[in-house]
């Protein structure tokens, strides 16, 4: 399986936001509508599963992983 692009417009607590004042991460997340930023455990698990037999029917899928941020 060859993944095309990876990433896209979720936010993900990460380290890559060093630096980010307390208030400049509570308003990222009161941005998105389930209140959050993903995790990196449940960025994982998606691309865990789309990389299992399970997934093996999907074919073209985007799979947006930003609490709601932006529906399709």
């Amino acid at each position: 399986m060859r993944a095309a692009r990876l990433g896209g417009r979720g936010a993900v607590d990460t380290n890559i936001r060093v630096g980010a004042t307390d208030e400049s991460e509570a308003a990222l997340a009161a941005g998105i509508p389930v209140g959050r930023t993903a995790s990196t455990e449940e960025v994982a698990a998606v691309i865990t599963f789309l990389s299992s037999e399970d997934a093996g029917y999907l074919t073209g899928t985007t799979v947006d992983i930003n609490g709601g941020s932006h529906i399709h």
